[in-house]
């Protein structure tokens, strides 16, 4: 498990959390691979509502359970995830990918549309005065019309492209595995022994394998796997001319039929699906068909 301390955050990116939270007063923070917080906006709390449901009303189990749920889910998607939270307010998660690897989650809440409503929460509570002080409280959270939840969505969404993009989120060791990472990226198509890389970096064999698993969350053989297969899948999508065993040969893959079961066992469909649903989009889009993404 990887301590706070061994995170990087770029100032670039501690800026665009507090111009996000200063323009929209919703709160927007970023969580390591495990789920503890980093960062967030202008170090805005959660909001007073969410606060009183917590602690007033015995919420936090149950807000807590569904934290856990929808990081899994975002992780297992690998994409966005937008949820209404137990309070009827709405909450957004975004894993953060590099080459495939998950360095930590982005999430925004809580706020409101302006067709959620919390009555039926209310009327469970049998003081008038409960009633109308967390009533006040949720009116109090920032509300927002459809359309524009749309556009707040696609702004996040940028903000976690920009902080993949230019590394504005990084481990302070690990510069010992750039080399190696290195090497991997630049010749996929042949083979690096832990012996290697451990030589690479001028480390033991067993200094490696401990960075690897703590840094990435991978094994060293895994980490090598997974960036071969998302290359991959990247080539099948861009280039669907191109045959499988093509491919596997510039990944260092001399047996097509070992890739394919590689690439289905971690990908999920065979490389086949990727092939056929990327001429498929060509084919409609030269017919003049729109395509939803």
């Amino acid at each position: 498990m990887k301590a706070q301390s061994d995170y990087l955050l770029h100032n670039q990116l501690k800026q665009l959390l507090d111009s996000f939270t200063a323009l929209l007063g919703i709160r927007i923070a970023i969580f390591t691979p495990e789920g503890r917080e980093l960062q967030a906006g202008l170090n805005k709390p959660g909001c007073d509502y969410c606060r009183r449901l917590r602690n007033h009303f015995e919420f936090e189990p149950r807000c807590r359970s569904l934290d856990r749920k929808m990081l899994k889910q975002a992780t297992k998607l690998r994409r966005l995830v937008y949820y209404p939270c137990h309070g009827h307010l709405s909450e957004a998660i975004l894993p953060l990918l590099n080459e495939g690897t998950l360095v930590g989650f982005l999430m925004i809440g809580q706020f409101r549309t302006q067709r959620q409503q919390c009555t039926a929460l209310l009327n469970t509570l049998r003081s008038g005065k409960q009633r109308k002080s967390l009533l006040a409280a949720y009116r109090e959270t920032p509300c927002f019309s459809p359309s524009q939840i749309t556009n707040i969505l696609a702004i996040y969404q940028a903000i976690a492209d920009l902080t993949i993009a230019k590394g504005l989120i990084s481990f302070r060791q690990f510069q010992s595995l750039r080399p190696i990472i290195e090497f991997i990226r630049e010749s996929p198509n042949r083979p690096l022994s832990l012996e290697q890389a451990a030589e690479l970096a001028g480390k033991s064999t067993s200094s490696i394998s401990h960075l690897f698993k703590r840094l990435t969350g991978h094994t060293f053989k895994r980490y090598q796997i997974e960036y071969k297969l998302n290359q991959a899948r990247t080539l099948f999508r861009t280039n669907p001319e191109k045959s499988v065993a093509e491919v596997a040969r510039r990944l260092g893959y001399e047996d097509p039929f070992y890739f394919s079961r590689l690439f289905k066992k971690y990908q999920g469909r065979a490389p086949s699906f990727f092939k056929t649903t990327r001429s498929l989009a060509k084919g409609l889009k030269r017919s003049g068909v729109k395509i939803e993404k």
